[in-house]
């Protein structure tokens, strides 16, 4: 339900098989999908989607005018470029649990409301983000130096001057993720809020697998020393064949495969999931992994494939 993110009512609304798209009175903008939930604010300006590029690559290139994203919107794209983002902010750790109007209690509440009411499970906040004024305005400005002048990076998106934020854009950015599935990206569904005093001002949440009847349960799994087995049976007939050094961990988890009966579609298998070490690790200071079906040990995914 739109409401559930924002009440100021419904401008347009657009709907396809199992999608909507819906813009609000105050320009903020929900697209629903069934594996997607994104919401975002913006204000009633445009901008020139092509400025950037005019001045850089081509100056005869038309403008592109798009809709200027909200402060809170750049706000949190900050925020999101700590979590991936270059060695500016490498060292910036949460540090508040309390800003100026909001306590990290209560945005951790706010997120785990949605997801209830979104009907997600098995999510687990790991990673948070305290955003209060000073950080907005030290990370802004690094920001800005890494997209618009020190040519590392290159945006075609609006300068802010995050110098004119004010205690009301404080906030706290969370992502949860389903800690139990066995971690790689495809498989993994996310959830990232930024909350402000004033609620979630931006969301983006994936899951592309959701849990249906249980379709068989084995009677046994092979142990984790016959997974370790596996691993050093399926490296050494790798394209590289390169020796496992070190097994750092051997985690029992899930994932979605395909079924052994074609008409079953996808199932979520228990699965062995091995952290390792193999000789070029070893020089260059990276862990490397696989997955096997706990069921029958075939591999189902590795670093090496």
């Amino acid at each position: 339900r739109p409401e559930w993110l924002n009440r100021s009512g419904i401008l347009k609304e657009e709907s396809d098989t199992g999608s909507a798209y819906y813009v609000f009175n105050d320009h903020a903008v929900l697209d629903v999908a069934p594996e997607y939930v994104g919401y975002r604010e913006y204000t009633d300006e445009q901008f020139d989607y092509n400025w950037r590029a005019r001045e850089v690559d081509d100056p005869n290139l038309e403008p592109d005018w798009s809709d200027k994203q909200a402060f809170s919107y750049s706000i949190a794209a900050v925020a999101s470029f700590v979590n991936w983002g270059d060695d500016f902010a490498k060292d910036t750790a949460f540090e508040k649990k309390q800003l100026t109007y909001l306590s990290f209690e209560d945005a951790d509440a706010s997120a785990k409301k949605m997801m209830e009411l979104l009907h997600l499970s098995g999510y687990e906040l790991t990673w948070a983000l305290d955003m209060d004024l000073d950080r907005i305005k030290a990370l802004g400005k690094e920001y800005n130096e890494y997209w618009y002048e020190s040519g590392s990076g290159f945006t075609n998106s609006p300068r802010y001057d995050y110098d004119l934020a004010t205690v009301e854009d404080e906030g706290y950015y969370l992502i949860y993720t389903q800690t139990s599935a066995a971690g790689l990206d495809e498989t993994q569904g996310s959830a990232s809020f930024f909350i402000t005093s004033r609620g979630i001002v931006y969301a983006e949440i994936r899951c592309y697998y959701m849990m249906g009847e249980k379709a068989e349960a084995p009677d046994t799994l092979i142990t984790s020393e016959k997974a370790v087995e596996r691993l050093h049976e399926e490296v050494a007939r790798s394209r590289n064949s390169e020796k496992v050094v070190q097994v750092k961990t051997v985690e029992l988890t899930y994932m979605p495969i395909r079924a052994e009966n074609k008409r079953d579609g996808m199932v979520f298998a228990p699965v062995w999931k091995v952290t390792y070490v193999d000789e070029s690790g070893e020089k260059k200071g990276f862990d490397s992994w696989a997955v096997f079906n706990a069921v029958n040990g075939k591999l189902i995914d590795a670093i090496f494939q």
